[in-house]
């Protein structure tokens, strides 16, 4: 077993105090939470895609109702017409 070895070993492990004690400086860089910025680009994408999909289901259903008024919409021509048919 080399010396460093023999020097961990011999130790008890330490308590539990939430600091990281058996580590050097660069494991503590290593612990660090860092910022995913992928996951965060692409969350933004998808968002800003569903604002772009409920946008687009928004005005097609004004679209469909506004041509569904227009085809509703009576002729007055139209009823006379059908008056003077049922006489």
């Amino acid at each position: 077993m080399s010396e460093a070895g023999k020097f961990f070993s011999d130790r008890s492990p330490p308590q539990n105090t939430g600091r990281i004690l058996w580590a050097s400086t660069t494991d503590r860089r290593k612990a660090v939470a860092k910022p995913n910025y992928g996951f965060l680009k692409r969350q933004k994408e998808a968002a800003k895609k569903k604002k772009q999909d409920e946008k687009k289901k928004r005005k097609l259903a004004q679209k469909m109702e506004k041509q569904a008024d227009e085809s509703v919409t009576v002729d007055p021509n139209a009823e006379e017409q059908d008056q003077a048919e049922e006489s």
